[in-house]
């Protein structure tokens, strides 16, 4: 058996376009339009399958901005309990479990 002769990696690493400053446009390199607007879709799409024809029931369908502001609300609510230095007026409701750590409980003042 012929040993295995690989060439060192000698190109450039790291990301390959700029990266925003806002914090909202970085969120728009993930999670573009086009994604958001098939997530409200798909969303609207799946409430309306799972509540039918009930009377007892009403779905007022989603928009892309209250999308993104689930998304922003989620994404502060996990930072801020899981990295406690960086609460914002937040005491410790809800048990949550961080990094597989012990659980942690939360609740908004």
């Amino acid at each position: 058996m012929e040993p295995l002769h690989i060439k060192p990696f000698q190109s450039a690493v790291g990301p390959t376009i700029e990266i925003p400053d806002r914090p909202e446009d970085v969120f728009q390199l993930f999670f573009d339009q086009i994604l958001q607007a098939d997530i409200v879709k798909q969303s609207n799409k799946y409430a309306g399958d799972a509540i039918g024809e009930e009377a007892n029931q009403k779905w007022n369908p989603i928009t892309a901005e209250e999308l993104r502001a689930f998304f922003g609300f989620s994404i502060l609510w996990v930072s801020t309990i899981c990295h406690p230095s960086t609460t914002i007026g937040v005491r410790p409701v809800l048990p949550v479990r961080c990094n597989g750590e012990q659980d942690i409980e939360a609740e908004i003042p």
